[in-house]
């Protein structure tokens, strides 16, 4: 009955450390998966010869790929459908701010300026900036 009792205390203390590590872990998880994303619709830009970007919805912290449609004169990116085209969402726990909701990749290689910052209690702040010349992510940790 003791030996119960006091695996009960362990448990309950370790609770709150494992809570912790798994939400420093999707943190992180979410910012490789941006990433990635990321480098993806950089690449298909200049394989396709058309448009990619990132849009985003920071209010509902999801975000998904969109590409240009050969089939719109108006040039208008629309939600890619395939395996890449699905909606990620953040953590609960983190804020994102940024100065854009959508980063264009072009197939020049070039993108649109983005800086996006990613606040969460859990885990230093980062910011992710897209160099508009070579179209690519630098990321940044703060503290």
């Amino acid at each position: 009955m003791i030996v119960v009792f006091i695996l009960t205390i362990l448990i309950l203390m370790s609770a709150p450390i494992f809570s912790r590590v798994g939400d420093s872990l999707s943190f992180e998880t979410n910012k490789s998966d941006l990433m990635s994303l990321m480098d993806f619709a950089h690449g298909r830009a200049i394989m396709e010869g058309r448009r990619y970007g990132i849009q985003m919805d920071p209010l509902l912290k999801t975000y998904w790929l969109v590409r240009e449609d050969p089939d719109n004169l108006n040039g208008d990116l629309i939600p890619v459908s395939e395996r890449w085209g699905q909606t990620r969402r953040w953590t609960a726990k983190t804020e994102i701010r940024s100065n854009d909701n959508l980063v264009v990749f072009y197939p020049d290689g070039t993108a649109t300026s983005l800086t996006l910052d990613l606040l969460s209690l859990d885990h230093p702040a980062t910011t992710l900036r897209i160099d508009p010349v070579l179209g690519k992510a630098v990321v940044t940790e703060h503290g």
